[in-house]
């Protein structure tokens, strides 16, 4: 979205809705929670052909769990809060 004519903001929200897994030692039924994940993007044009982009992904940095494969783990973290900065030039 252009808050300006040279700043732009971008919001994702990610619904993870709750899922089952087994424990693999005696075959119970586990239950992860649902989360909502927001990513967030702040964009800058510096002139017509530059820009500088800063995003967040995982804003509010919520733990989510995903079911293993075979039930081998407790289940798979999802990475925490992470960030990137990048500076495009075109020629």
């Amino acid at each position: 979205y252009p808050l300006t004519e040279r700043l732009g903001v971008n919001t994702t929200w990610y619904y993870n809705g709750p899922k089952r897994g087994y424990l693999r030692e005696n075959g119970d039924i586990r239950t992860y929670g649902s989360t909502m994940l927001v990513d967030e993007t702040l964009s800058y044009n510096l002139d017509d052909l530059s820009m500088v982009t800063f995003s967040v992904k995982n804003l509010f940095n919520e733990s989510v769990i995903y079911p293993s494969y075979d039930a081998k783990h407790e289940g798979i973290h999802r990475e925490g809060r992470n960030w990137l900065m990048t500076y495009e030039k075109q020629f």
